[in-house]
């Protein structure tokens, strides 16, 4: 399959799905003129249970109808741009980081209920080695007696290695993340702006003010500024582990826009995975400042 097919079969989709969601709202509508002529509680909590319900057999529909398209998109698309990019990387579009690396920081909570994941690129990028899935954890708990299902983190979890092992964990944790847990002591830093978005907490307040230079905040800064969602790390051992809590898939394929032809919109995708492997430049992981 070539890029053109791919983009009818997009087309193709796009109407069958479009289709549905109109077919979905016309029922929604001639519903809730029957509960507005019968104003009946009755009637109302059919209507919830109804949407509900056509929501559920919605996503299925969905996911059966796109799980081919988006396959051969990754083929196509997503590996092909990797490679441009850098041809020393590999791609695993069904791989994804495991739960023992995501947990080792203990930024997040291990009592997880699902863990799942794709899109593993790994390789050396710059002589530094490097690995970053998505990733989607969740947790249950419970309101009352009902049992309800919580993300705990969705987005891109990123790992690379120091040449030179670090002394001491350091974390640094997004003030708007909801769910990262803070461990050691706070460490303040001299830089007002990295201050004011992210709190430090550390085991070993002179090695941490070692490893976050004024160079590296500004840069963990502008990493933060053009993902625009929150972001934690942690400097452990000889690497570094960064989680981006976008709140969505990456790398998944936008039915609503063209690839190909007027508007095409592969120049997103290869910006995102560019955006991913340039956070060895912004940080400057090759840096000899990381070696102790």
């Amino acid at each position: 399959m070539d890029i053109i097919n791919l983009e009818l079969e997009r087309q193709k989709i796009k109407k069958r799905l479009d289709f549905v969601t109109t077919l979905f709202v016309i029922i929604f509508a001639l519903s809730l003129i029957v509960v507005f002529l019968n104003k009946s509680s009755e009637f109302f909590n059919f209507l919830i249970s109804g949407v509900a319900f056509l929501t559920t057999i919605f996503g299925l529909y969905r996911g059966f109808l796109t799980k081919e398209f988006n396959d051969n998109f990754k083929d196509l698309v997503i590996t092909k741009i990797i490679k441009e990019l850098d041809e020393n990387l590999s791609y695993n579009k069904n791989g994804f980081l495991s739960k023992s690396e995501f947990l080792s920081t203990k930024i997040y909570d291990n009592n997880l209920h699902k863990f799942s994941g794709n899109d593993l690129i790994s390789g050396k990028v710059d002589s530094v080695m490097i690995k970053f899935s998505d990733i989607k954890a969740t947790k249950i708990f419970y309101n009352g007696e009902k049992e309800q299902e919580k993300s705990v983190f969705y987005g891109i979890f990123f790992i690379a290695e120091f040449n030179k092992n670090i002394k001491s964990q350091t974390y640094i944790i997004d003030k708007k993340s909801l769910n990262a847990q803070k461990i050691g002591e706070r460490a303040y830093m001299d830089d007002v702006e990295f201050e004011r978005i992210f709190d430090v907490f550390c085991k070993d307040q002179i090695n941490t003010r070692y490893l976050l230079t004024p160079k590296f905040m500004q840069d963990f800064t502008k990493l933060r500024q053009n993902f625009k969602c929150p972001i934690n790390a942690c400097l452990m051992d000889s690497k570094i582990f960064i989680y981006i809590e976008r709140g969505f898939d990456s790398f998944e394929p936008n039915l609503k826009e063209p690839l190909a032809g007027k508007g095409k919109n592969l120049e997103i995708y290869a910006s995102e995975l560019k955006g991913c492997l340039d956070l060895v430049k912004i940080l400057n992981l090759n840096n000899d400042l990381f070696k102790s």
